[in-house]
């Protein structure tokens, strides 16, 4: 991560700026307070410049093990996608997977990021595709 901050101890995300800047992605993260405070919402956007799909993964620690819980995506003309976690359906962690296509329609991991689920509570945090 570069500029804005991951407080290793805290597990929670900070300010702005890029999880990954690298020639095959670069993933910009921008955090504002969500519209409620026993949530954590994440938005991901994809420039005008970005065609094909974008996906994040969502997936929470469960008796030890990460479970996969929502997913969101950008294809096309859909250039931005939203999902909320209510403090009902939060575990200690999120792990993050952020997914862009591949060759022949198949998937390709990006990068990962983990956070603390409850020391992100009341957050809107955005993630931007800025270049594939």
């Amino acid at each position: 991560m570069t500029n804005g901050e991951l407080d290793t101890d805290t597990g929670k995300i900070t300010g702005s700026g890029y999880i990954v800047d690298e020639p095959g992605a670069k993933i910009r993260y921008d955090v504002q307070a969500a519209d409620a405070d026993n949530k954590v919402q994440f938005v991901l956007r994809a420039t005008n410049n970005i065609t094909w799909w974008k996906a994040l993964h969502v997936f929470v620690w469960v008796n030890g093990n990460w479970v996969g819980s929502k997913r969101i995506e950008t294809k096309d003309r859909n250039k931005e996608s939203s999902i909320d976690f209510l403090e009902s359906e939060m575990t200690r962690e999120f792990q993050l997977q952020f997914w862009k296509a591949g060759a022949f329609g198949v998937g390709a991991l990006a990068t990962t990021l983990i956070i603390d689920s409850y020391a992100n509570k009341g957050q809107r945090i955005t993630f931007t595709w800025e270049r594939d």
